[in-house]
């Protein structure tokens, strides 16, 4: 287990920012604390966008939805010097969302909300640590031998299952290839994985000691930055 049990080093997110080659931009925002901003700027949301948020029967799955989808135009709209309103998503041919020239991914959990923006392939994932949820019922199909026996080794068996986890969603988000058929067939007990013709590098966090979080992005990366957004 490598999770690092210390989050990653925060800092504020000011307006000025310039998308580097090199660099994954990792952005926090806790949703109910920045849904009163979203509200204030919902005329930015697109028609259908609108109306996905109404669906919504619980109010926090509303605020989550709203939030995301607020912060992320915010976010890319300062990345691409254009109106927040004006941006346009894009589908690769697996259906992963993507704005010309920039690559994003976007999770979200209970109250917290990360998204990763980069030039190269990027995938994020954040969880809840459930240690109510039946873990057994589903590692024989999510997980393979080798990845059984490093859970069973595991002092934390419930921390030690969603590693695993968001390691292995962060890095089919990443790819663009979402949850496969066959999770088993991909392993992520270690932090460098090839997929295709890229090298992903991993890399996990606690957010706090109820939440972990891992990043999958190209190996031709070298920096992350941590921004929280508010």
């Amino acid at each position: 287990m490598n999770a690092n049990p210390i989050d990653a080093k925060w800092k504020i997110f000011s307006d000025k920012i310039e998308l580097q080659n090199d660099t994954v931009y990792v952005f926090r925002i806790f949703a109910q604390k920045y849904y009163p901003v979203a509200v204030e700027l919902k005329d930015i949301l697109s028609a259908d966008e609108a109306y996905k948020a109404s669906r919504y029967f619980h109010i926090n799955d509303r605020k989550n939805y709203v939030s995301a989808k607020t912060a992320t135009r915010m976010i890319l709209s300062k990345l691409l010097c254009k109106d927040p309103e004006k941006i346009q998503f894009l589908l690769s041919p697996n259906k992963k969302p993507y704005v010309e020239g920039i690559e994003y991914n976007v999770s979200h959990s209970g109250d917290q909300i990360l998204i990763a923006v980069c030039k190269k392939p990027v995938g994020i994932d954040i969880e809840y640590i459930n240690r109510s949820f039946n873990i057994e019922s589903l590692v024989a199909s999510v997980f393979n031998s080798d990845e059984t026996s490093d859970l069973n080794l595991s002092k934390d068996l419930s921390l030690a299952f969603y590693h695993l986890w968001t390691k292995k969603e962060a890095l089919l988000k990443a790819t663009g290839e979402g949850l496969v058929d066959d999770l088993t067939q991909i392993s992520v007990l270690h932090d460098s994985i090839k997929r295709g013709n890229t090298l992903f590098l991993i890399k996990s966090f606690l957010s706090t000691p109820e939440y972990i979080w891992s990043l999958a992005f190209s190996s031709e990366i070298s920096k992350i930055v941590y921004l929280d957004y508010q």
